[in-house]
């Protein structure tokens, strides 16, 4: 039925489907439907082409009508080499129309595509700038979502009441430096908090110890150029008395051989 519609079928096919249509209202109705829903169709999706290529196209049309006028009437042209002598007959009335209707058709044609090529690069254009904003939402989406499962591990931890708050308040090289220790006796779990400490030189690192029985114990090595990073899980800690942050060479040492810049008793 799509293929009568469109007119893509043979003259037999036509007249067999035309006389089905007359003895059967439901065949009828149906052909009318998909005739309706093409016209839709077409309306829904259809663009005008550029004002501009109107105009492009009548202007050549007048240009084959200046053409016709000044067709050369029937002469003998002799040719210089062989010295015979050919007559030109002009083109009948209907054969200029068609050669004018052919031109203007190509024209048209060559118009059609050349702004359906654009309408294409820009639905291509398009297409690349959607990809890309898709691409960095799914960036920021992700980074969001560490960030939401930072948060809620944090959250977790603050308010565990099994975690034992243990403040570092600053020494004499540095007063004003404040640490916070979270720590899990049942989970031997340590995490903290920098809220002040100075700025070091890029050949030392801030190394966290537990002092245990007087002694300093190893708890890890403090990152100082995660500023987004709050919380900091250092290592297992099952007992402790105290906790201390020396300055240290980067890697850390054995045993505590810098100054002590906060201090806290458990």
């Amino acid at each position: 039925m799509e293929s009568y519609v469109l007119g893509i079928v043979s003259a037999e096919e036509s007249a067999e489907i035309e006389a089905l249509a007359h003895q059967y209202p439901q065949i009828k109705a149906e052909i009318e439907a998909i005739r309706a829903s093409l016209e839709a169709y077409i309306m829904q999706h259809e663009e005008m082409p550029p004002a501009a290529l109107k105009k492009k196209i009548w202007h050549k049309l007048e240009e084959l009508e200046e053409d016709k006028a000044n067709i050369i009437p029937a002469s003998v042209i002799t040719q210089p080499v062989t010295g015979r002598t050919a007559e030109v007959k002009p083109l009948g009335g209907w054969k200029r129309y068609l050669v004018a209707a052919s031109l203007a058709g190509l024209i048209i044609s060559v118009g059609a595509n050349i702004f359906l090529y654009g309408q294409l690069q820009n639905t291509r254009q398009q297409l690349t700038e959607a990809n890309t904003a898709n691409s960095r939402l799914a960036q920021e989406l992700e980074v969001n979502k560490a960030n939401y499962s930072r948060a809620t591990d944090e959250l977790a931890i603050f308010s565990d009441p099994d975690n034992k708050v243990v403040y570092l308040k600053g020494l004499k090289p540095a007063p004003d430096a404040t640490v916070v220790v979270y720590w899990n006796s049942q989970q031997k779990q340590v995490h903290l908090a920098v809220h002040n400490l100075p700025a070091h030189a890029a050949d030392k690192q801030y190394q966290l110890w537990a002092i245990v029985g007087g002694k300093p114990v190893d708890a890890g090595m403090l990152d100082m150029n995660n500023p987004q990073q709050s919380l900091q899980k250092m290592k297992e800690i099952e007992k402790a008395e105290a906790f201390a942050i020396t300055l240290e060479k980067k890697g850390g040492n054995p045993t505590p051989q810098g100054d002590m810049y906060v201090l806290g008793e458990v």
